[in-house]
């Protein structure tokens, strides 16, 4: 059944946020023995076997978490505005830089807030910055008002070839231990191709095969999302419509 939607657009002028510096995928850390080496020490990083990391349920939420009742549409809801809004302190307290992307950059495109439809979250951050994730908080159950959530980051992050390792294109989760309900972290680096052939522009990619160009994303930009400050792409309209044609920015129908 097609569901007629009346959404209001509504963007507010953004600063410029201050712009980071993005670190090669081959740059190398930890190399003590501690933090970000000890996740995949004994998997070749260019290895096709490596098991799929991250299992979730046939509801998006993750299995060991989710438990046997299904979520309502308004519990799923309320429970992925209140886990990003916890998600986003958590990272602002870090000082680790992230960012809105995908479905979730497109509903705040629409209204600034979560798509009824919605099952999970997606944010993007720096390939640093998931280093330093993995470094100080990987495993970690952190407590934001009086609800609990785990960062989990993948094993295989240092892998960065999504074409080599499909089946771990997701880089860590922040995950709801009530729920299940998870917001998907993906991290961004210099490509060495360009989107779309032009090759005279700095490109960035996550491990999934999105490519964006630099330009389009820094510096980042301040605005409101569920009522609460995020960072979204400098250029956020041109990302969509790269990723979804500009129907995704004008039809006000969803098909579900």
């Amino acid at each position: 059944m097609t569901i007629l939607l009346v959404l209001v657009v509504w963007l507010r002028p953004a600063p410029k946020f201050a712009s980071y510096d993005l670190i090669s995928p081959s740059a190398r850390y930890a190399s003590d023995g501690t933090g970000i080496d000890q996740l995949d020490s004994n998997v070749n990083p260019s290895s096709k076997g490596a098991p799929q990391y991250f299992l979730e349920s046939y509801s998006h939420r993750d299995r060991r978490f989710a438990g046997p009742t299904r979520l309502s549409d308004a519990e799923r809801q309320q429970g992925l505005a209140r886990l990003v809004r916890a998600y986003l302190a958590k990272m602002d307290q870090l000082g680790i830089a992230t960012w809105l992307a995908h479905g979730t950059l497109l509903s705040w495109y629409w209204n600034q807030h979560i798509f009824p439809w919605d099952v999970d979250c997606d944010m993007h951050l720096h390939y640093s910055g998931l280093t330093s994730l993995a470094q100080c908080c990987n495993g970690s159950i952190h407590i934001v008002d009086e609800n609990k959530y785990l960062f989990d980051v993948n094993a295989y992050i240092r892998e960065r070839n999504g074409t080599r390792d499909r089946r771990n294109v997701i880089d860590a989760r922040w995950i709801d231990l009530e729920t299940g309900l998870y917001v998907d972290i993906t991290a961004v680096s210099i490509a060495e191709i360009s989107a779309n052939n032009e090759t005279s522009v700095n490109v960035v990619e996550a491990k999934d095969g999105h490519q964006y160009l630099e330009s389009d994303v820094f510096p980042l930009e301040h605005t409101t999302f569920e009522d609460t400050e995020v960072l979204v792409p400098k250029n956020a309209t041109k990302v969509l419509i790269r990723e979804y044609g500009r129907k995704g920015l004008t039809l006000r129908f969803f098909r579900g």
